[in-house]
């Protein structure tokens, strides 16, 4: 595949009236030779752009260190799914990333905020209030649950006709006991330096009548865990960098 540069050539020798082929590019790809004329040019390439991937964040303050020397003007990016370093911002052409990826229970507790809230019957709500981690002592009350549901028959008679309907009345035994909030203590994400603990506030509403539940963050509790993380990731990548690059939270 002919590249930019070596089309540009090709055209401006075919605009010169002079004849001009493409005959190879070396093995390291830096380099590609020409036949103009009969004369054999060599036109040095420029070599690839760079993506490197790293998997801690040490990693990638050790890199731009290590790049330090060079004339580069280096730009770190980062934000809730990973961190992005620019190496050389005015051309954008090499690139280290470090992609985050959510630990499993602060990627269930997003599930739960989400628009569509999940409803449980008390068997499938122990279940995940223990996969979220959530001590023993404060799962027992759910556990203690019992229910208690009747129906009444009830009768009236309206313009000469009767209604005979049934008013169904619910308690629940033990409902006393349950906490207010349940707290789920948890890191943001599961990559290697990365795994501060931050507590979650959730609501659990119960509803009697239908034997349901239903388990959700508090508002503002997810967008508070991630943003002290990221605070976290500014504040390293800031005092680690010791002013080698830029740091923005944001997306390149």
């Amino acid at each position: 595949m002919i590249d930019a540069q070596a089309l540009q050539l090709l055209i401006d020798m075919a605009r010169a009236g002079r004849h001009a082929a493409l005959l190879s590019s070396t093995a390291d790809g830096r380099a590609t030779r020409y036949d103009i004329d009969g004369q054999i040019v060599t036109v040095d390439e420029p070599p690839p752009p760079r993506n490197h991937f790293v998997f801690e964040l040490d990693q990638l303050i050790d890199y731009v260190k290590s790049c330090a020397d060079g004339d580069y003007r280096i730009v770190a990016w980062h934000h809730r799914q990973g961190v992005v370093l620019i190496l050389n911002d005015d051309d954008r052409r090499d690139a280290v990333t470090f992609n985050l990826h959510r630990f499993e229970v602060f990627a269930l507790l997003c599930q739960l905020g989400a628009d569509e809230p999940t409803s449980f019957d008390q068997r499938s709500l122990i279940r995940m209030l223990e996969r979220l981690g959530v001590d023993a002592a404060v799962i027992a009350p759910f556990r203690r649950l019992d229910w208690n549901t009747h129906a009444a028959a009830v009768g009236e008679v309206t313009q000469q006709r009767d209604r005979l309907g049934k008013e169904v009345t619910g308690a629940v035994t033990g409902q006393s006991e349950l906490p207010d909030t349940v707290h789920v203590t948890t890191p943001v994400y599961a990559d290697l330096g990365e795994q501060d603990l931050h507590t979650i506030k959730c609501r659990v509403d119960v509803f009697p009548l239908d034997h349901r539940f239903i388990l959700r963050p508090l508002p503002g509790e997810i967008d508070m865990a991630y943003e002290r993380q990221q605070a976290s990731i500014h504040e390293r990548l800031t005092n680690g960098l010791d002013g080698e690059a830029f740091v923005f939270y944001g997306k390149p």
